[in-house]
């Protein structure tokens, strides 16, 4: 494939898609967009962004999926920020696209550093083991569409497809925005 995201995937697990909607740049809008949300609290902007992500998936391949799942928050750190970004881009995804949502459908099981100013190999040390699948995520027909907000190392978004993947089902992946680092 000519997608370097699918590339940089595929040569580790069998994903069977990788998008992201806008690249994250260093002053960027989706930046700024992704930092209202996450630090500022502006959950409408997340859904609002989920709903464009949605509709960019509505008439593609990734329209066939059987589930849209979001990438959890541990739940010390949820009842802290009160939200998760990643569920509420999901929720918008669900909204256009009408894929069944399953909020639940991972769940965070070791409450881990934030992967912020880790290194590369760090990253993949800290997600490793910190995802389970969920009991609402059996039964799921067609393939998982896991959702994140922000695609940079592909760590953490490797660790919930390895657990979506060990639990029988295919996995496409697909973010708001994407790192160029």
């Amino acid at each position: 494939t000519d997608n370097p995201l699918e590339r940089m995937f595929r040569a580790r697990i069998p994903v069977e898609g990788v998008t992201a909607l806008l690249f994250f740049n260093r002053g960027g809008v989706a930046r700024q967009l992704l930092h209202r949300v996450k630090y500022y609290g502006d959950t409408y902007t997340a859904v609002a962004l989920g709903r464009l992500l949605g509709a960019s998936l509505r008439n593609s391949h990734y329209a066939h999926c059987g589930a849209v799942v979001p990438v959890p928050l541990h739940p010390s750190k949820l009842r802290i920020r009160g939200f998760n970004q990643s569920s509420l881009i999901a929720q918008g995804v669900y909204e256009e696209t009408g894929i069944p949502f399953h909020p639940e459908g991972l769940q965070r099981v070791v409450a881990t550093q934030t992967q912020t100013r880790k290194t590369r190999e760090a990253r993949w040390d800290n997600v490793a083991t910190a995802f389970a699948a969920g009991a609402t995520i059996a039964g799921c027909t067609g393939p998982v569409l896991l959702i994140d907000d922000v695609l940079t190392t592909g760590a953490t978004l490797e660790a919930c497809a390895r657990v979506l993947l060990d639990a029988g089902l295919g996995v496409m992946l697909a973010t708001l925005a994407c790192s160029n680092r």
